[in-house]
């Protein structure tokens, strides 16, 4: 099974198995009390540590077995049953109270039902990247959670994505984006956001799971470097 990856506090995307979702419920905020808010804030805040669980011992597994390999396979076979259960609690959680969005459960029960929606099936995805937008609009999720939310879903649906997040390595050991719907405007499209520039991006994989970046997206010097040293120089530069 291909895994899509992000790094999301060193987060490894998984692909859960045919998992359907329920039958569709009712997104609308319900008039709760804080304690309730506090409670579901407090639960969804456990529930990215079970996100969390199996994925970072995966990147090491992968280091030294192999993305194939008994080990591997085996571990996410563990945190894809985690995934299934904590979807559908996030399902019962956006009956009750609509979108969970840091404005009203605080920023980190936000990044919980984010990672949570992110690492759940297709189904899911689609059902809620609607309201996923709705709540980016109003300023509750960040653009960038939103982006990658979009290229998920596009890739999944045999579309390129749009801000180059889903990333693999390739057969000569190196990073790169998986198909891309504006390669050349890409790094723009990514600042809209608030992500880093591709080359930064792909960086970060590679230092943490091993390999090089693809020279056609790694970082070059300008070509034509400022021989004013009273200049300001060019953002980015040393």
């Amino acid at each position: 099974m291909h895994r899509f990856l992000f790094p999301v506090f060193l987060t490894l995307a998984s692909a859960t198995r045919a998992q359907e979702p329920a039958q569709n419920k009712s997104a609308t905020p319900s008039a709760s009390n804080p304690t309730s808010v506090a409670n579901v804030g407090a639960e969804l805040e456990a529930m990215q540590k079970t996100d969390q669980l199996h994925r970072i011992e995966i990147i090491e597994l992968e280091r030294q077995h192999g993305e194939s390999s008994p080990e591997v396979i085996e571990a996410w076979s563990k945190q894809d049953a985690i995934d299934a259960q904590n979807i559908r609690r996030l399902e019962e959680i956006i009956a009750q109270h609509g979108w969970p969005g840091s404005k009203q459960f605080g920023g980190k029960a936000a990044t919980a039902a984010f990672l949570i929606l992110q690492h759940s099936d297709l189904g899911y995805q689609k059902r809620y990247l609607p309201l996923a937008r709705d709540t980016a609009a109003k300023g509750d999720m960040p653009a960038s959670g939103l982006a990658l939310l979009e290229d998920r879903v596009r890739l999944r649906e045999g579309r390129n994505q749009i801000y180059g997040s889903q990333v693999t390595k390739n057969a000569a050991d190196e990073w790169e984006p998986l198909p891309l719907d504006d390669e050349a405007n890409v790094d723009a499209l990514r600042a809209r956001v608030g992500l880093p520039p591709i080359s930064d991006y792909l960086k970060g994989f590679a230092d943490r799971s091993g390999g090089r970046v693809n020279p056609k997206w790694a970082k070059t010097p300008d070509k034509k470097p400022n021989s004013d040293p009273t200049a300001p120089r060019a953002r980015g530069s040393p």
